[in-house]
C-alpha cells in the first residue's frame, strides 16, 4: 500500500535524518517507485539534503523524464524553491514549459518562470509565444494572465489580450482575455467596444454571459450597457445567459420602475421549455427577483397569482404558491 510507504518514508526521514544511508535510499525511491505518490512525496523530503551534491541531479533528471507528470511538476515545484541559483535549472524550466507533453508541467513551468525569472530575456518572448500558440487552453489562459499582471507596459501585451479575446479557439480564454481587458484596460478606446461584441456575438453562450458581466461591472452607467443585457435576457438562445441576464439586472443600479416592468415580461414571456432547456427556469428567476426586491409594488400580488396558475412550469407555479401561501409575502 504506498500510503503505507509514504507513512515510512516520513519516518525516516525525520527519525534518521543523519543516518548516512537515509538520502541514498530516499533517492532511490524517487526514482524506483512504482507509484507515483510515492516518488512525490520522496523527492519533496529529498529536498532536505539540498546540499548532497547527488540530490539535485536526481531531480533535474525526474523534471524532464518521469513517466507521470505529476513527478514532473512536483520535482519543477520543487527545485525552482530550492535551487534556484543552479545555472542549469532556467534551461531546464524552459524545455518544460515549452515542450513538456502535458499542460499542467508546461503550466507549472511557465508560473515558475514568469515569477523566478521575470527579468531573463527569454521569459517573455516565451510567454507571448505560449500565450498564441499552445495547444492547451490552460496554458494559453495561465500566460495571459501572467503577460497582463506582470508586463502591464509591454507594447504587446495589450494586442495579445485583443486578439485572444476575439480570436482564440478556447472560449475560456476569450473569457481570460476579456476579463483581463475590462480589468486593465477599461479606459483604453477599445475595451468598451470589444467586451461588447463578445456579450453581443460570440458564438459561445458563456463568452457572452461574462462579457455581460463584464459591462455590468465596469460600464454600469453606460445607457447602452442595460440594452445589452436586456438583449441578452430577451433574445439568447441560451436559456442560462437569459436567466444570468435577469439577476444582473438587478446589480446594475438602474431605474426600478424600468427594471421591474422589464422583470415582468420575463416572468409571463420567456420561451423556456423544461424538456429542452433543462432546469434552470428564467421566468422562475425573474419572478423570485421581484419577490425579493419588488414584493410591495401592487403589480407583484396580480402576477404572482398569475404565475400560481398559468405557467406551463410546474416549479414556478410552486414557487408562485409558496410565495402566496406565506405570512407576509405578498398573501394579503
Amino acid at each position: 500500500d504506498w500510503h503505507v510507504r509514504i507513512a515510512a518514508m516520513q519516518q525516516i526521514a525525520t527519525g534518521w535524518f543523519d543516518d548516512p544511508e537515509t538520502v541514498a535510499w530516499l533517492r532511490d525511491r524517487i526514482v524506483s517507485d512504482d507509484t507515483w505518490q510515492v516518488r512525490v512525496a520522496a523527492l519533496q523530503l529529498a529536498a532536505a539534503w539540498f546540499e548532497d551534491p547527488k540530490t539535485l541531479p536526481i531531480l533535474k533528471n525526474i523534471a524532464s523524464s518521469d513517466r507521470d507528470r505529476r513527478v514532473r511538476e512536483a520535482a519543477v515545484y520543487e527545485f525552482t524553491r530550492t535551487w534556484k541559483d543552479d545555472p542549469e535549472l532556467l534551461p531546464i524550466l524552459k524545455s518544460r514549459a515549452t515542450q513538456d507533453e502535458h499542460w499542467q508541467v508546461r503550466v507549472a513551468a511557465l508560473q515558475q518562470l514568469a515569477t523566478g525569472w521575470y527579468d531573463d530575456p527569454e521569459t517573455l518572448p516565451i510567454l507571448k509565444v505560449q500565450a498564441i500558440n499552445d495547444a492547451s487552453s490552460d496554458v494559453r489562459m495561465t500566460t495571459l494572465r501572467e503577460l497582463a499582471s506582470g508586463w502591464f507596459d509591454d507594447p504587446e501585451t495589450l494586442p495579445i489580450l485583443k486578439s485572444r479575446a476575439t480570436s482564440d479557439q478556447g472560449w475560456d480564454v476569450r473569457i481570460v482575455a476579456m476579463r483581463e481587458l475590462a480589468t486593465g484596460w477599461k479606459e483604453h478606446s477599445e475595451t468598451w467596444a470589444l467586451v461588447k461584441s463578445r456579450a453581443q456575438s460570440d458564438d459561445n453562450w458563456a463568452v457572452r454571459l461574462a462579457g455581460a458581466i463584464e459591462l455590468v461591472t465596469h460600464w454600469p452607467e453606460n445607457p447602452e450597457t442595460l440594452e445589452i443585457v436586456k438583449n441578452r435576457a430577451c433574445t439568447d438562445e441560451d436559456s442560462f445567459v437569459r436567466l444570468s441576464a435577469l439577476q444582473q439586472m438587478v446589480k446594475g443600479g438602474w431605474d426600478d420602475s424600468s427594471v421591474f416592468a422589464f422583470l415582468c415580461d420575463r416572468a409571463v414571456n420567456d420561451p423556456f421549455v423544461p424538456l429542452q432547456d433543462g432546469a434552470l427556469n428564467p421566468r422562475l428567476t425573474a419572478l423570485e427577483a421581484i419577490v425579493q426586491y419588488y414584493g410591495d409594488y401592487p403589480e407583484t400580488l396580480p402576477l404572482l397569482r398569475d404565475r400560481a396558475q398559468s405557467d406551463p412550469d410546474e416549479k414556478v407555479r410552486a414557487f408562485a404558491q409558496s410565495v402566496l401561501a406565506t405570512p407576509g409575502k405578498n398573501s394579503k
